[in-house]
């Protein structure tokens, strides 16, 4: 089992950026749960 990273913080800060680049650099994927898309 590969291990869960979680990243959080408020809107707009960067997230999906730095999240991008660490799928990428880990060959990992994203799951993106917003709470205004759910």
């Amino acid at each position: 089992m590969r291990p869960v990273a979680a990243l959080l913080g408020p809107t707009a800060s960067g997230k999906s950026a730095v999240a991008m680049e660490i799928a990428r650099q880990a060959g990992a994927e994203i799951i993106s749960v917003d709470s205004m898309q759910v």
